[in-house]
């Protein structure tokens, strides 16, 4: 695991970080996956939450 994997990983340590999260998608964070590659300058984040999230769902 890089340096960077771990800083993200840690800053979903803050709880206050993971509630206003919480609130932006009206779900409860279960899991999440990061990984980031530096020699290919890649990153991704994938969240799981408790609910289907629907942006603009009309």
């Amino acid at each position: 695991m890089t340096a960077r994997t771990t800083l993200v990983k840690r800053s979903y340590e803050d709880s206050d970080k993971v509630k206003k999260l919480e609130e932006l998608v009206q779900a409860k964070l279960v899991s999440f996956y990061a990984d980031i590659n530096i020699e290919m300058d890649i990153a991704t984040t994938v969240y799981v939450f408790n609910k289907d999230i629907r942006v603009n769902e009309k």
